[in-house]
């Protein structure tokens, strides 16, 4: 949420924060300063209010009313402000001390809220310290109330305790503000519900960790054939897959996936999709026979609502040849050398919906220079505030106006296009890409910026 402008809410509210922070600070020095001086201004004495409790003497007055049949009626307890004329000094200290400790709580707390605005701000609000942060501006809310209460029972008591007056009895009363107290227990128990939430980041973070580590390194080389890939979860874990899986000596088998969903639930069935996906390699199984085994296996243990859609190719990394299946997934654009582009179109059903399906495999071939780029839905289907998608007619044009950029830069210009595409919103699904690249058989590929992609046997 933005308000002011470019200015995010949070940014906002920290910005009001600081400002606070600073006034309370020079106000509240300033004003025991004047506290302080006060004697040598009034000559040891001074005019105040103090909020006391009273009683009045029963054969002082007499309330009836005649109209409702009301004989007689008593005041049980008033309150008010007592205003006092010619109180000497000899409480100074005292009252110094009270405003000097009521300035530092509220320093403390301004400068929790601000540490906590600031990781708010950043977009990790999830995070240890700011459980002790909010406890602690909860524990400080309820003893600025218990310190007010104390230091105003006290201060009326050294003031009434002496006076005497007809027909009215003074009497201090511990007057706690039941809403600072209520704010601050609400604020102990939030404080608990950041610890849970601070554990469960804790839990996800250590989950992406896992999920990058079961992912091979992003580049891949072997004869003229480069690969590289990236991987971007809208939230700390997501439920897109690539995998560069080598199948024989000459052989590499290139995975892109994406589960429906996004979050854990979408993350541990992607973990399920890759272990089971080298299970069936590793017994032997290709082409079409495999992706049938995939399918299977997600039918029986994924829940209804859950598929997958998958690219799975077997490139030859000498000839360029690839043997592939499009189950369900965006179509990956073959940008050839000549400036064509083509569509490698899905040519079978998603994984995981039906029992019963075929599948098929369709073959391509990748010549000298030529540019292969598979991607999921994240990418094309990100939207701007109007809830226009950047699409794939966008995407297209990028990659023929930007292919001789070096896959890497290729890869990081185009996810900055689509942030800037949806600003101020944010993308909500994952975002994978995997290129790959045949080099010309002269050598390296001397991209724009003139440096060579060296291939690696």
């Amino acid at each position: 949420m933005r308000i002011l402008g470019k200015r995010s809410l949070a940014a906002s509210l920290k910005f009001l924060v600081d400002l606070t922070y600073y006034l309370v600070l020079v106000f509240g020095v300033l004003i025991i300063l004047i506290v302080a001086a006060a004697p040598f201004l009034t000559r040891g004495k001074f005019e105040t209010q103090i909020p006391v409790s009273f009683e009045l003497d029963r054969d002082a007055y007499s309330i009836r009313s005649p109209e409702l049949d009301i004989e007689d009626a008593q005041i049980l307890e008033a309150k008010g402000q007592l205003q006092v004329k010619g109180v000497r000094f000899g409480r100074l200290a005292e009252q110094i001390a009270f405003l000097a400790v009521l300035l530092a709580i509220t320093l403390l707390i301004l400068r929790r809220l601000r540490a906590i605005l600031s990781t708010l701000k950043q977009g990790t609000p999830f995070v240890p310290a700011n459980v002790s942060r909010i406890r602690t501006i909860g524990i400080l809310t309820i003893a600025v109330e218990i310190v007010s209460a104390a230091m105003t029972m006290w201060w009326a008591y050294q003031v009434t305790g002496p006076m005497r007056t007809t027909g009215l009895h003074f009497r201090t009363t511990f007057d706690l503000g039941g809403w600072g107290i209520f704010a601050g227990a609400i604020l102990i128990v939030l404080s608990e519900v950041f610890r849970i939430g601070a554990e469960m980041k804790g839990d996800l973070e250590a989950a992406r960790a896992i999920q990058f580590q079961l992912v091979p390194s992003p580049d891949f080389a072997n004869g003229k054939i480069q690969i590289h890939c990236h991987m971007r979860p809208a939230n700390t874990v997501g439920g897109d897959y690539y995998d560069m899986i080598p199948l024989s000596q000459d052989t590499v088998g290139i995975v892109v996936g994406d589960v429906s969903g996004k979050g854990m639930p979408a993350a541990l069935l992607m973990t399920m999709l890759q272990g089971s996906l080298k299970t069936l390699i590793s017994a032997g199984m290709r082409g079409e026979v495999l992706i049938q085994k995939m399918n299977d296996y997600l039918v029986r243990n994924t829940p209804e609502n859950k598929m997958v859609t998958l690219f799975f190719g077997e490139l030859n990394t000498t000839t360029g040849e690839l043997a592939y299946t499009n189950a369900g997934h965006n179509p990956p654009l073959l940008l050839r050398a000549s400036g064509q582009v083509q569509a490698l179109d899905s040519n079978s059903l998603v994984l995981g919906l039906l029992p019963i399906a075929c599948f098929t495999t369709d073959r391509v071939t990748l010549e000298p220079g030529d540019r292969l780029i598979i991607y999921t839905d994240g990418i094309v289907e990100a939207a701007n505030k109007r809830d226009e998608e950047f699409g794939e007619s966008r995407l297209r044009d990028f990659a023929v106006s930007r292919a001789k950029r070096p896959a890497p830069r290729f890869q990081e210009e185009l996810y900055e296009t689509v942030l800037a595409f949806c600003r101020p919103r944010h993308p909500v699904d994952d975002m994978t890409m995997m290129i790959v690249e045949r080099l010309d058989s002269s050598g390296p590929m001397k991209h724009a910026d003139g440096k060579g992609a060296i291939a690696v046997s």
